[in-house]
């Protein structure tokens, strides 16, 4: 190893690279990273959340619905989208931070985690994207049915490692200007 880098600093960074495609790891660097207190208790669901479309199956565990994880106060939201629809308009908070008016390139997103009563722990459900151009609707993400597989990777693995992403990215926008 590299005399300039302890060998057990390199051999952790070694296992945050094996697994930092798994949802384990996104919810340890949400709750660990620049950002932990953006997670807040959700009882009731944003309005702008309405055009969700119903959550697959697999996503929470047989004989519980949304609407009773909710209520039962094991769903947790992450929500950068009211934090950065000024930034991405060119409303205000760019003015102060560059004194013009100019749109920034940003998705907005938000992500759904659950916790299991069980075993306490968080994992993500859902992430909402959107980029306010003309007339789209935001886009839903859910975790596949199996876990990534490096070997055989699924295209809906891609996708949601692929809505993972950017929700980071928005994470990170929210902490670079906000």
């Amino acid at each position: 190893c590299d005399r300039n880098f302890p060998n057990e600093l390199v051999s952790s960074a070694i296992d945050v690279i094996k697994r930092w495609r798994s949802d384990a790891e996104f919810v340890h660097q949400e709750l660990n990273g620049p950002n932990p207190f953006m997670i807040e208790l959700c009882t009731e669901l944003p309005s702008y959340w309405s055009s969700m479309p119903p959550l697959p199956e697999h996503i929470l565990p047989a004989n519980t619905s949304l609407k009773a994880s909710l209520t039962s106060g094991n769903i947790y939201i992450s929500k950068t989208t009211e934090l950065l629809t000024d930034i991405q308009d060119g409303g205000r908070v760019v003015m102060f931070l560059t004194s013009c008016k100019i749109s920034m390139y940003i998705t907005l997103s938000d992500c759904l985690f659950y916790q299991d009563p069980q075993i306490k722990k968080l994992r993500p459900i859902a992430i909402r994207l959107e980029y306010k151009n003309g007339d789209e609707l935001p886009t839903y993400w859910f975790p596949p049915e199996s876990s990534f597989d490096y070997d055989e990777p699924s295209e809906d693995g891609f996708a949601w490692l692929l809505a993972k992403i950017y929700y980071k990215s928005a994470s990170i926008n929210v902490h670079s200007v906000a």
